[in-house]
């Protein structure tokens, strides 16, 4: 993984503001005095730090071997939020008296192929390992994976100045994880390798979201944060070739779950384009220690392995712009 062009670009994010993210919702403070309600669209740029999944195999000469490597790094994220502002803390003395409701989607894929020259061969492994397809000159391996998350976030205002302030917030989450991938390989015979590995989180975190009025309509606005949640995670993988009788079929499937660790990291530039509204343009930093991924199997032939569940650690981030709206009330 290359984790450290994600810890460098999480420093630089805190570095600019002492704080920082999350794309999920409007980051400080809303554009809607009490009683308002206020919507929120965003999107941009996405990009993963996250663990490699084995596709296809190659032969460079005839006596060596090299597994061919995917993991999507670049991809797009959308998202939108509703929310609330109420004229009185909901419970005392807690500082809460916002409520938003919020909902993203994330979509990240990679590909690799092989082909002659100067490669000699590919080969594949089936998923429980008993057999090894290929010998042919074509190989493609890809990889996708796309997340849904949802959630609440309970928020209450510091108002520290005239022109600076201190969001709490207090976030319950739900997040949806799916990677696939299939690898082919053609020869005198076609194999073919599938994984599909889909993971579900369950959490809450806290936050601090700063901001501070730097022009008139000008707003620096950071988040920070950090929480606990529980995962489950659960695999397939299935394996087969055109052949008949098929040697290469197969099929297997594993579970995995425990406790991980969510860290989130960001600073926005916020500005007022009209009474009411509020555009923001963001950088993010977001981090699992524990996410669903596919172990597949080595396609070496002198290495025994199967294919199975795993988790690894995942760095995102996020590049993009966010527009709130308020329907009432606007400040």
């Amino acid at each position: 993984m290359k984790i450290s062009n994600c810890l460098a670009c999480a420093a630089a994010v805190f570095g600019l503001i002492s704080a920082g993210t999350l794309a999920h919702a409007d980051m400080g403070l809303a554009p809607v005095g009490p009683d308002g309600i206020y919507v929120s669209v965003e999107g941009g740029y996405l990009h993963q730090e996250g663990p490699d999944v084995i596709g296809h195999g190659t032969n460079a000469t005839a006596a060596s071997f090299a597994n061919v490597l995917v993991s999507p790094d670049d991809g797009w994220f959308v998202g939108g939020m509703i929310g609330f502002a109420s004229a009185q803390r909901y419970l005392p003395p807690l500082p809460f008296h916002r409520t938003e409701i919020y909902v993203t989607y994330s979509d990240a894929s990679d590909s690799a192929a092989s082909s002659a020259p100067p490669l000699i061969s590919t080969s594949l492994k089936s998923v429980d390992g008993s057999a090894i397809g290929g010998g042919g000159l074509d190989g493609l391996s890809t990889i996708s994976r796309r997340t849904w998350e949802g959630g609440l976030r309970f928020e209450g205002d510091s108002i520290l100045s005239a022109t600076s302030s201190v969001t709490w917030v207090l976030s319950p989450f739900i997040r949806f994880g799916d990677e696939d991938t299939v690898s082919k390989v053609g020869g005198c015979c076609t194999v073919q390798r599938n994984a599909d590995v889909e993971s579900r989180l369950y959490g809450a975190l806290f936050a601090l979201e700063p901001e501070i009025t730097v022009a008139p309509g000008i707003a620096l606005v950071g988040r920070v944060g950090a929480g606990l949640y529980g995962y489950n995670v659960r695999g397939s993988f299935t394996s087969f070739s055109n052949n008949s009788p098929d040697p290469f079929a197969a099929q297997l499937s594993g579970r995995d779950s425990g406790v991980g660790f969510r860290g989130q990291l960001g600073a926005a530039l916020k500005f007022k384009p009209w009474q009411g509204a509020r555009l923001e343009t963001f950088v993010e930093a977001d981090y699992f220690s524990d996410i669903g991924t596919a172990h597949t199997a080595d396609n070496n032939p002198v290495v025994d392995a199967t294919s199975l569940v795993a988790t690894d650690d995942l760095w995102e981030l996020k590049a993009g712009a966010r527009l709130t709206i308020g329907l009432g009330n606007g400040n």
